[in-house]
């Protein structure tokens, strides 16, 4: 495929990944909707709940798919407006998110971008839910996931291996992991390197570091 082409293929499937990652907080929010014009007299307090968690969750992935998929900048994100999109993206789901307690007061965007994209390739990886520690640093964000069962369904993670080597056939893209393609390209652009290692059935680390 030609450079023109693995993008469009990679623009393709990030669409698709999108659509489905938006699409049960918007389900519940239109079903919220539809109970809410059936039914007779003051609004059901459940329905409004229904309503308000649909449109809470929808907001929260718009804004951090939009930071880590959007269009890159120069400067620093402060790490509380991170740790609030993490929190969000994580929010009424199965992993748990720790955080590093040497963690700096602002990170480079790019790194900040990454780390979220890391984040949510552990969180990916745990369909039983987990922790996921973030610990952000100037020579690279490391990721660490602890869950009762690690993923490696539908080779997921020889994606990934092949995506931090910069040797993956894009044409062979899917949905589930194209982001692990998306995040391979995002750290070989700030220069990083990209390992992920098991230690044991319920450890996983995915680090970045600079390029020898």
């Amino acid at each position: 495929m030609t450079r023109s082409d693995t993008d469009i293929r990679l623009a393709e499937m990030i669409a698709t990944r999108l659509c489905h990652e938006l699409a049960a907080p918007s389900g519940a929010l239109n079903n919220g909707i539809e109970l809410l014009s059936l039914a007779p007299g003051s609004p059901d307090p459940e329905v409004l709940s229904l309503i308000g968690d649909g449109g809470a969750r929808l907001v929260a992935l718009l804004k951090f798919w939009r930071f880590v998929y959007g269009v890159s900048a120069e400067g620093t994100v402060p790490l509380a407006e991170v740790k609030a999109l993490a929190e969000g993206f994580a929010a009424r789901g199965r992993v748990a998110l720790a955080w590093d307690g040497a963690a700096p007061a602002a990170l480079p965007r790019g790194g900040a971008r990454l780390l979220l994209a890391l984040a949510a390739m552990a969180a990916q990886a745990a369909p039983r839910g987990g922790t996921v520690t973030l610990a952000p640093s100037e020579a690279g964000p490391v990721v660490t996931l602890e869950a009762e069962a690690i993923d490696p369904a539908k080779g997921h993670w020889q994606v990934a291996e092949a995506a931090f080597a910069g040797a993956l056939d894009v044409a062979g893209l899917d949905s589930r992991s194209v982001h692990a393609a998306y995040t391979g390209r995002l750290a070989a652009e700030l220069a990083l390197t990209l390992v992920a290692e098991r230690d044991g059935p319920g450890r996983l680390t995915i680090g970045a570091t600079l390029k020898g």
